[in-house]
């Protein structure tokens, strides 16, 4: 499934997002807000947060599961 059409299907419901920053990977269980270039979402540890759609290798909402070709 695209990562646009996982990002769309949230509804209110938290995603969990897995994004990768140089060698390290982080889990984030967050809300999604504007779906640009950048994707803007309100992480639940960590307040608003900003990443490209490129450096997210796996977006998970229910049954709807983005993984990135280079995970």
């Amino acid at each position: 499934m695209q990562l646009k059409k996982v990002l769309e299907s949230h509804k209110g419901r938290f995603v969990s997002l897995l994004i990768q920053r140089g060698a390290e990977r982080k889990l984030h269980s967050v809300k999604v807000g504007n779906l640009n270039k950048l994707i803007c979402f309100t992480d639940t540890n960590a307040g608003n947060r900003r990443v490209k759609r490129g450096k997210i290798l796996k977006a998970q909402c229910g049954d709807a599961v983005f993984v990135s070709k280079s995970v």
